[in-house]
C-alpha cells in the first residue's frame, strides 16, 4: 500500500491522457497468508466489542434504483469493497466476519505480530483494468473512509487507535480500551448514519433541484478543525494542515456556487461546472467539497497517509449531512484542469486529488 512520485506522476498522466507515460499501478495483496482455521455462527470469545467493531464492514442494504446496488457504511468505486478486516486474537490468530450474514471465520496468521484487539485491514485485487492506472489512490482513499468508520465506532466503545504499520496492508495498534455500553444511544445514531449513506443513482445524470438550498446552514469548518487533531494523534503527524486543504463551495439557490464566507475563491457558475463532471447537473448541487493535495507529499518516501487522511475527512463530512433524501458523492475522476482553472488554484503547490458533491434524490 505503499504511494509514490511514480504513483502520482503516472495518475495525473492517466487524466491529462498522455498515455507514453501510463504505468500500470501495482496491488499486491497478502490476504493469502491467512491459513483459515473455521467458520462458526457465533464468536467463540462472546466479545461484545469485538462483535461491534467486525460490523463495519457489513453490508447494510441493498438498492433497486442503480447499476451498483450492494452498499455498507462507506463508499467504493462500483460496489467493489476489496477491503477485509481482521481483528487480532493474539499469538498469531484473527477473527473476521462474512460482510452479509452472521458467519464468524478464524485464521492463523505466523507472519503478523499483533496484540490482542488490533485491527489489520487487507484488500483483494478486486479492480478491473480500466482501473489499472488509478487503482492503488481508490483503494486508499476507499481505505482512509473506513478507517474513519473504525475510528468513530471504536470512541463510541471507549476504545481508541493508532496508525502502526503501512505495508502491504493497514496496521490499527489498539491503544486504550475502556469498559464502556456496546449498545449506546450514540452508536447506534452512528450506523443509522452509516446505512443512510448513499451517493445517489447511477442509472441517470442526478438533475434534482433543490428549492431550499440555501436554507440549510453548511459548517465546515469547525468539524474539520477537530478531526485534524485527530488525524495527528491517530496518524502520529503533525503536518496534514500544511499538506492538505479542504475547500468547499455551496450553491446560492441559483445555480452560482460561492466558498463559505471565510474561506477564498471565485464565484463558479454550475454550466462550467458541469463540464468537469457528466453525471451530475450542478444546479441541484447543494455543495461540493474539494479536497487539495501538496506536490510535496510525492517527494516523500510514501504519501500514504496523506491519502488516506482525505478519504478519512471525506466521509467526515458525507456522515455528518447524510439523510434519506441527501446524496454524498465521492468522484475521483473529473476534468482536474478545469476545475483547477474554475478554482483559480496555484498548481505549482496543489493539486484536486479527491471531490465530494453532494445534493437531493427524491
Amino acid at each position: 500500500m505503499q504511494y509514490t512520485s511514480k504513483d502520482f506522476l503516472s495518475e495525473m498522466a492517466h487524466y491529462f491522457g498522455l498515455e507514453s507515460k501510463l504505468i500500470a499501478q501495482q496491488l499486491e495483496s497478502s490476504t493469502n497468508d491467512y491459513q483459515f482455521i473455521e467458520e462458526v455462527a457465533e464468536l467463540h470469545e462472546n466479545d461484545p466489542y469485538i462483535r461491534n467493531m467486525l460490523s463495519i464492514n457489513d453490508l447494510v442494504r441493498i438498492e433497486r434504483d442503480t447499476t451498483y446496488k450492494i452498499h455498507k457504511g462507506y463508499p467504493s468505486p462500483r460496489s467493489l469493497y476489496p477491503l477485509k478486516m481482521f481483528i487480532s486474537l493474539g499469538n498469531h490468530q484473527f477473527v473476521t466476519k462474512d460482510d452479509s450474514q452472521e458467519k464468524y471465520r478464524y485464521y492463523y496468521n505466523p507472519k503478523i505480530n499483533t496484540e490482542k484487539g488490533d485491527i489489520l485491514i487487507e484488500f483483494t485485487n478486486k479492480y478491473p483494468s480500466y482501473y489499472m492506472n488509478i487503482k492503488k489512490s481508490l483503494l486508499i482513499l476507499e481505505t482512509g473512509h473506513f478507517i474513519y468508520n473504525i475510528a468513530a465506532t471504536a470512541k463510541l466503545l471507549g476504545s481508541e487507535y493508532k496508525l502502526s504499520n503501512i505495508t502491504h496492508n493497514i496496521h490499527l495498534r489498539l491503544i486504550k480500551q475502556t469498559s464502556i455500553d456496546v449498545e449506546n444511544d450514540q452508536l447506534t445514531k452512528f450506523r443509522l448514519k452509516c446505512k443512510m449513506r448513499n451517493s445517489g443513482p447511477f442509472l441517470y445524470p442526478i438533475t434534482n433541484v433543490n428549492p431550499k438550498i440555501i436554507s440549510k446552514a453548511y459548517s465546515f469548518k469547525d468539524e474539520l478543525d477537530h478531526e485534524f487533531n485527530h488525524l495527528e494523534q491517530l496518524f502520529d503527524m503533525h503536518d496534514f494542515r500544511n499538506q492538505l486543504q479542504i475547500i468547499p463551495y455551496i450553491n446560492q439557490g441559483n445555480g452560482i456556487f460561492k466558498p463559505p464566507t471565510d474561506e477564498k475563491g471565485p464565484n463558479i457558475n454550475y454550466v462550467k461546472l458541469n463540464k468537469t463532471h457528466p453525471y451530475i447537473n450542478f444546479k441541484g448541487v447543494s455543495f461540493f467539497v474539494v479536497f487539495l493535495i501538496n506536490h510535496e507529499v510525492f517527494h516523500l518516501e510514501n504519501a500514504t497517509q496523506y491519502i488516506l487522511s482525505l478519504g478519512y475527512l471525506c466521509q467526515l463530512i458525507s456522515l455528518n449531512h447524510v439523510s434519506q433524501f441527501q446524496y454524498c458523492r465521492p468522484i475521483k475522476s473529473y476534468d482536474i484542469e478545469l476545475l483547477e482553472s474554475l478554482m483559480e488554484l496555484d498548481t505549482s503547490k496543489y493539486t484536486p486529488y479527491y471531490c465530494l458533491i453532494s445534493g437531493t434524490v427524491e
